[in-house]
């Protein structure tokens, strides 16, 4: 009897480390199966030459930041931005340096945006709310995005006229300060 039962708690012993490993490994591929879709997930919100977000991500926040502007009476700020002769640039220089004048154009605009207010400073993701369902969260920071061509957004989410003027003011400093 004592034999069988220790045979049985053996194999079970035995049963429960394979689990065990099992469920380990499960939880390691898990984990980079969620680090891939965050990976993923940013390629797909981001212009991939300006590194802000694309078109489509952008727009998306506006929408939801104007409906939560709306819900809560909250203030919401846009600036508009477009960069002055690009298409001179472009046309005299080539396409590649105009590549070049988007990407840096795109830096500076980062930089001007204090890191306390924005999210691609610090390349951080905005909390909008992953859940279409769910109630999306207040952003309570800025989101810079590319629309088209040399056209650019900045979400300003609770931030005032004054504060937004104050923000583009930065911006436009940050570009003129230094020509391309």
């Amino acid at each position: 009897d004592s034999l069988v039962l220790s045979v049985l708690l053996g194999a079970v012993y035995l049963a429960a480390r394979t689990l065990a490993g099992a469920r380990d490994q499960l939880q390691a591929r898990n984990a980079e199966l969620q680090a891939g879709i965050t990976r993923i997930t940013r390629r797909a919100e981001r212009d991939h030459l300006t590194n802000s977000y694309n078109r489509r991500s952008i727009l998306e926040m506006l929408g939801r930041e104007k409906a939560r502007a709306d819900r809560s009476g909250q203030v919401l700020c846009v600036c508009l931005l477009d960069i002055d002769h690009f298409k001179s640039m472009n046309d005299r220089y080539g396409h590649l340096a105009g590549d070049r004048i988007l990407a840096a154009f795109a830096r500076r605009v980062r930089g001007a945006l204090r890191t306390m207010d924005t999210v691609n400073s610090a390349d951080l993701p905005v909390a909008f709310g992953d859940d279409e369902r769910s109630e999306p969260a207040p952003a309570s920071r800025s989101a810079f995005g590319r629309v088209g061509g040399e056209e650019f957004i900045v979400l300003l989410p609770e931030t005032s006229l004054r504060g937004a003027l104050r923000c583009a003011e930065r911006v436009r400093l940050a570009v003129v300060r230094r020509p391309f």
